[in-house]
């Protein structure tokens, strides 16, 4: 797994974590369904599990389901947030 994002989305993310100390310090990015668009994914504070795949990024940990990194691909985040996109591998 491989995450990309620009510096602005990291800052935002380290502040979010900063704020939510007792919450899981994961970053879980996950199908949230479809939209007219397509697929919709989303961020998640969450637990890391045995079948998560995880990539490290400037300080914080991402992890995304093993099965829906073998659909969807790689991570990355635009700099018009909430904008994700997944490139296959």
């Amino acid at each position: 797994m491989k995450v990309q994002a620009p510096q602005s989305a990291l800052d935002v993310l380290k502040e979010i974590l900063e704020n939510n100390q007792d919450k899981p310090q994961n970053v879980r990015v996950y199908f949230a369904g479809f939209a007219c668009s397509g697929a919709v994914f989303s961020l998640a504070l969450d637990n890391e599990l045995e079948t998560d795949t995880s990539y490290d990024l400037g300080g914080i940990h991402f992890i995304m389901d093993d099965n829906e990194y073998l659909t969807y691909g790689n991570v990355t985040i635009g700099n018009n947030s909430p904008e994700i996109v997944f490139s296959k591998l």
